[in-house]
């Protein structure tokens, strides 16, 4: 029921934005469209009416149509002085436990490592639970969004025991 169809060029198994057709599918559009539409800017690479940027000759050319030009950009960002701003000594309560508040930190503390596993008993089997039943459809459905997913690389295939 849901199939791929183009609507630039009405053939199926593809989507209008992944069409390699430049032609124009509906007929009263290309007969009244022969030229470029005045309205139209024309292509947004070079500027030139009767084709749009995917056939745009200068793309077309590796070297871009005349010359071959490099575009570096360089930032520099200015520090702003913050010793003339706010302070910690200026912060009320700061002032009223002064003992809490060292002037000068000794630094950070030392590294610990830290333990990132979930310690599971030994030789423990995955338990066996029957799998959710599905309309096909549902099935059909849910089976198309996670392959979806899968080729957009949001989710990837597991292959744990645990599921």
């Amino acid at each position: 029921p849901c199939t791929q169809k183009c609507h630039k060029c009405n053939k199926v198994g593809h989507f209008a934005r992944d069409c390699r057709s430049s032609g124009n599918a509906n007929v009263e559009n290309a007969q009244r469209n022969n030229g470029a539409n005045p309205k139209e800017n024309g292509c947004f690479e070079c500027g030139a009416p009767g084709h749009f940027k995917r056939d745009c000759p200068k793309l077309k050319n590796k070297d871009g149509g005349k010359c071959k030009c490099t575009r570096m950009g360089i930032s520099a960002k200015k520090e702003k002085d913050k010793s003339e701003g706010k302070q910690l000594k200026d912060v009320p309560i700061v002032q009223d436990f002064p003992e809490v508040f060292p002037e000068d930190l000794l630094g950070l503390p030392p590294a610990r490592p830290v333990e990132f596993q979930i310690d599971l008993i030994p030789r423990a089997a995955p338990i066996a639970r029957a799998s959710y039943r599905l309309d096909p459809f549902e099935m059909k459905e849910l089976s198309k969004q996670l392959q979806e997913l899968s080729d957009k690389g949001f989710i990837r295939p597991s292959s744990s025991p645990w599921g």
